[in-house]
């Protein structure tokens, strides 16, 4: 079975590009025509690479293996970028570079995530059914539903109810009855 993942973000994934963009122009200035102040290299690092991050967390979806993959993606980044500036006059490649980037990343993904959270999908802790606004383990009068939104989806996909086109949801077989094995 070819399990059909959720779309991505394409103004999110415009955004990361944008701030992609920003970041590139910036390492390629020379090392004297940089704005910043004094000890303000580090933290613009992270500040950066933690923009990027909550854009691409924002764009690539709500599932564990996007998570890490913003977070590759923008360390990846990261990497060539430090590549960029052993090429450009007065700057030079730095690995505490590197980990302020990877840092910052990390906290930009997981803060993509928690505003992800607080912006209605997770309700005082436990996930809410977006057609319905049900809390999870409900049971209406039609069927009774598992307490999470991935063991609905396993038992909906066993039984062949479901399936996924882009962001639609297609009932296609036999509805489960709350008598029913999951």
């Amino acid at each position: 079975m070819v399990r059909n993942s959720p779309p991505v973000n394409r103004r999110y994934l415009f955004l990361a590009l944008c701030a992609m963009g920003v970041i590139w122009f910036a390492s390629g200035r020379p090392g004297d025509d940089i704005p910043l102040p004094g000890g303000w290299d580090k933290p613009a690092h992270f500040l950066g690479y933690a923009v990027l991050g909550f854009l691409l967390a924002r764009a690539l979806g709500e599932t564990r293996p996007r998570w890490f993959l913003a977070w590759c993606l923008a360390v990846g980044y990261g990497l060539l970028d430090e590549y960029h500036q052993s090429f450009v006059v007065g700057r030079y490649p730095s690995a505490v570079d590197i980990l302020m980037d990877a840092a910052g990343a990390a906290t930009g993904v997981l803060a993509g995530l928690s505003t992800r959270a607080r912006a209605g999908l997770f309700r005082g802790g436990e996930q809410v059914r977006p057609e319905t606004g049900a809390a999870p383990g409900y049971q209406s009068k039609e069927r009774s539903y598992p307490a999470t939104a991935i063991e609905r989806r396993v038992v909906m996909e066993r039984e062949n109810v479901i399936t996924m086109k882009g962001s639609a949801l297609t009932l296609v077989g036999p509805e489960i009855r709350p008598g029913d094995k999951a």
